[in-house]
C-alpha cells in the first residue's frame, strides 16, 4: 500500500495532467477515493443511467456534470500518523472587514426589510471571498483539509474544461436507496462552545422548523413516508448547527424525482424558494456556479449519497475564491450575520495556513 506522501504525489500529478478527476472521503470514514476519467470530455448527466461522480450546480437550470470512472483506487487513511492541529485561526479574515461587512451587512438589512414586506420567509445571501494563493497549493490545502475535519464530506474536483473546485461540506442532500432516503435539516448557527452548553435563539429555531418543515413537504407530497428526529445540535469545525435528521420509505421512486424535489432546499436558496432564488439572482453579484449545488458518486443501482456543496473554494489562476453564505430571516441582526460568515470561512481558512 502506498503511503501518504506518495498518495499526495499521484493526486498532484493527476491535476498536472489536466484529466478530469476527484478525490473525496465521505464524512467519519478514513478511506480516501479517487476517480479518474481518462479523455477530458466534458459529459453531464442527461437520462441518470450512467455511474460516476456528479458535479451539480446552485441553479437547477443548468446542466450537471459528471467524472465518468474509467479508473479508480482507494488510500486509506492512518488517524495516527496524520495527527491534528486544532488552532482555529480566528484572525485570519481581520483585515477584510471594512469595505466587504459593509457591503454584506447592508445586503443583509434590505433583505430582512424585504422579508418583512413580502410573503418571503427566508433568503440566503452568500459572499465571496478572494485571496492571493498559488494554484499549485490547491492539493496541499485538500489534504490539509481531510486532515482537519474527519467528520465532514471532503473532495477535490478538477476537470480542465471547467477548473478546480475542492470543500469540507457537513450536510447531506440524499442518502438513497431503491426503499429508503435519508436527508437533514441543517440550519442555524453559531460559534461551537467549549463541552456542549450551547444554547439557541428564536432567529436559529425559526429557520430550522422552516427548513424541516419544507424538507418533510417535499418528500410527502412525492408520496414519501416520513419520520425524523431532532433538532439536536452538530458540529461542523468552528460552528455548531441545528439539524433534523429525516427518514423517508417509498416504493422505488426515481432518484431524480426526490433531487427534483429537493434541490435547491430552504437551507440553501429560502423560502418560497423560487421567489428566494429569484432575489438571490437579483441581488448577488456573480454566479454561484457549483456553491450550494450538490455532489456526490451516482450509481444507477444501489447506494448513492450526495451532499450541499458548502464550505468550498473554487482554484483560479493565482486566486482562491472562498463561499460563504447565511440565512437570512425577518429576525436576523445584520452585523451577526456577517460575522456568522466570518466563522464559517475559517473552516477552509484554516486549511491554507497548514498546507
Amino acid at each position: 500500500m502506498s503511503t501518504m506522501p506518495a498518495f499526495k504525489e499521484e493526486v498532484k500529478n493527476l491535476w498536472n495532467t489536466q484529466l478530469p478527476f476527484v478525490v473525496y472521503r465521505l464524512p467519519g470514514t478514513s478511506m480516501l477515493t479517487c476517480i479518474v476519467q481518462d479523455t477530458d470530455t466534458l459529459h453531464y448527466l442527461t437520462d441518470w443511467k450512467t455511474e460516476g461522480f456528479i458535479m451539480a450546480p446552485f441553479d437547477k437550470g443548468k446542466p450537471v456534470v459528471q467524472i465518468r470512472p474509467d479508473r479508480n483506487y482507494n488510500y486509506k487513511v492512518n488517524r495516527a500518523e496524520e495527527g491534528r492541529d486544532d488552532d482555529e485561526n480566528r484572525e485570519f479574515e481581520k483585515g477584510l472587514l471594512s469595505s466587504e461587512a459593509k457591503t454584506y451587512i447592508e445586503k443583509v438589512a434590505s433583505a430582512k426589510n424585504y422579508i418583512r414586506s413580502s410573503d418571503l420567509q427566508k433568503i440566503v445571501l452568500s459572499r465571496k471571498l478572494t485571496i492571493e494563493q498559488n494554484s499549485s497549493n490547491s492539493v496541499e490545502t485538500f489534504f490539509s483539509m481531510e486532515k482537519l475535519y474527519p467528520d465532514a464530506m471532503v473532495y477535490f474536483w478538477s476537470h480542465p474544461r471547467i477548473g478546480t473546485w475542492l470543500g469540507a461540506t457537513p450536510e447531506t442532500l440524499l442518502d438513497y436507496t431503491p426503499e429508503t432516503i435519508r436527508t437533514m435539516a441543517l440550519a442555524g448557527t453559531q460559534p461551537k462552545q467549549s463541552g456542549t452548553n450551547e444554547t439557541w435563539g428564536g432567529k436559529e429555531r425559526e429557520e430550522q422548523h422552516l427548513v424541516t418543515e419544507a424538507i418533510l413537504e417535499a418528500l410527502q407530497n412525492l408520496g414519501i413516508k416520513t419520520e425524523y428526529s431532532g433538532p439536536v445540535t452538530s458540529y461542523a469545525g468552528n460552528l455548531a448547527h441545528l439539524r433534523t435528521d429525516i427518514l423517508g420509505r417509498h416504493s422505488s421512486i426515481p432518484i431524480e424525482n426526490v433531487i427534483k424535489s429537493l434541490h435547491p432546499t430552504p437551507a440553501i436558496c429560502g423560502w418560497p424558494t423560487s421567489k428566494a432564488f429569484e432575489y438571490i439572482k437579483n441581488t448577488e453579484t456573480y454566479d454561484r456556479e457549483f456553491y450550494t449545488g450538490y455532489l456526490g458518486y451516482f450509481r444507477p443501482e444501489g447506494q448513492t449519497q450526495f451532499f450541499v456543496n458548502l464550505r468550498c473554494m473554487q482554484w483560479k489562476e493565482s486566486k482562491a475564491h472562498i463561499y460563504v453564505g447565511g440565512g437570512i430571516t425577518a429576525q436576523s441582526d445584520p452585523e451577526s450575520e456577517w460575522w456568522e460568515t466570518v466563522r464559517k470561512s475559517q473552516t477552509l481558512l484554516r486549511a491554507f495556513r497548514i498546507s
